[in-house]
């Protein structure tokens, strides 16, 4: 079943004259953008949007935990499972989306993520998203999706906070592109930059170079 905010939101983006998702386009390129990571979520794309709904999805392999930070605060957000993801993917390297298969996508089209349907198809396969990253962020800022997250959080990583999760993450992440034994995909858009401010939309200048 859609939610209706869902229902809301594809019909918005119809009404503004926006072409979404083409299923001739995919079926010719194949998925590239599936093979390089998945789509992200928004809270309306699961419903109901409860702690026991998005665990049960987690567990069956749907989804997985990411987060970006914004002043400091940490929040999570899903993304469709990729294929080297663990449940909690808190900056994991990006691989190939797990749903992709030789026949397309595993999800019905109206029930993927939006971040799969939200896209303005464009010549060469060079498709680009609808969404701005404000329009990302701020669903997963609501207060009450936090909380239903942190409880979703606190079945995976117990009662540490997502702030000290994904300070750890990160320098473990660090540690070991410094010692060179990670090379991380710079095509993610979700590394957390040092200064704990930035979303990952933009490389941190320099960084790729350590790589």
């Amino acid at each position: 079943m859609l939610a209706k905010e869902k229902r809301e939101f594809l019909d918005l983006l119809k009404s503004q004259g926006k072409k979404l998702y083409d299923a001739n386009l995919c079926a010719r390129c194949g998925g590239d953008c599936c093979k390089t990571q998945s789509c992200f979520l928004l809270p309306f794309d699961i419903y109901p949007f409860t702690a026991k709904k998005i665990i049960y999805l987690i567990d069956k392999d749907f989804y997985s935990i990411r987060a970006f930070f914004e002043k400091d605060k940490a929040y999570a957000f899903l993304t469709a499972r990729e294929e080297k993801d663990s449940k909690v993917a808190i900056l994991m390297p990006h691989s190939s989306c797990a749903h992709l298969t030789d026949q397309g996508c595993l999800f019905f089209e109206q029930e993927r993520p939006s971040g799969g349907i939200a896209l303005i198809p464009k010549p060469g396969f060079r498709c680009e998203p609808t969404l701005t990253v404000e329009e990302l962020e701020n669903p997963w800022k609501e207060s009450w999706v936090v909380e239903v997250m942190d409880e979703v959080l606190r079945n995976y990583i117990g009662n540490q906070s997502i702030n000290s999760y994904c300070w750890s993450a990160f320098r473990d992440f660090e540690n070991s592109v410094l010692s060179g034994t990670c090379r991380y995909n710079f095509f993610t858009k979700y590394l957390i930059y040092k200064d704990g401010v930035s979303f990952g939309y933009k490389f941190k200048e320099g960084f790729d170079s350590k790589l």
